[in-house]
């Protein structure tokens, strides 16, 4: 089952695309942010930039962007690790797709995503799947409320995708299969410089978690 963790106590950051993203991250300008959540905030960028990159979501022909959504940053959290969470739309259905970063001292002392789960997030997996090679840890509200899958895409992240009300299992490991995104190098704007590497570009989920 999905345990609930306690609301967040510091508020995401929103922004509308991830050239502002990347901007405010590389700017560090939090001045206009009271004390109590520049701490969090400054935490939060220090480690995105430690990464050196974002994950993206990449809109195609079967997924797309929530209407009006907006990219979240999320603050570490008691339960859940810091991420950046899009909105997406797959079949009529809106699902939550975050990019978190993972608690290295909870993967040192477990063994796979279902254990750091149960470990950092103090719920239990229904049971696992595997998609493109990689396991998904899956757990349903006991309400019926959501859905949500969650895997190691590489050795310090995690994806959490979760769908709403009337998401069937079905339908979640079809997203899974369908979704596809990328990192964004934190020195990459949208139109960089012909002497820079622009983005990396991945056709298949299993292309990037290859690399």
């Amino acid at each position: 089952t999905i345990s609930e963790p306690p609301a967040t106590e510091i508020a995401p950051l929103e922004f509308n695309s991830t050239d502002d993203v990347v901007k405010a991250i590389s700017a560090n300008d939090l001045s206009d942010y009271t004390s109590s959540s520049k701490e969090a905030y400054e935490k939060m960028f220090e480690r995105f930039r430690a990464d050196g990159f974002i994950y993206n979501v990449k809109a195609n022909d079967h997924v797309a962007f929530t209407e009006n959504s907006k990219i979240k940053l999320h603050p570490d959290h008691t339960l859940e690790g810091m991420c950046i969470k899009y909105s997406v739309m797959y079949q009529g259905k809106k699902y939550n797709v975050s990019f978190r970063n993972a608690d290295m001292d909870v993967i040192a002392e477990t063994d796979g995503i279902t254990e750091y789960v149960r470990k950092r997030w103090g719920s239990n997996a229904d049971h696992e799947i595997m998609i493109g090679g990689k396991t998904y840890t899956v757990s349903n509200a006991t309400d019926g409320s959501q859905i949500a899958a969650m895997a190691f895409i590489d050795v310090t992240h995690y994806i959490q995708v979760i769908g709403f009300e009337s998401v069937e299992e079905e339908e979640l490991t079809e997203l899974l299969d369908a979704l596809e995104y990328e990192t964004l190098s934190l020195d990459t704007i949208s139109e960089p410089p012909a002497t820079e590497i622009g983005p990396l570009d991945y056709k298949t989920t299993n292309d990037v978690i290859k690399a």
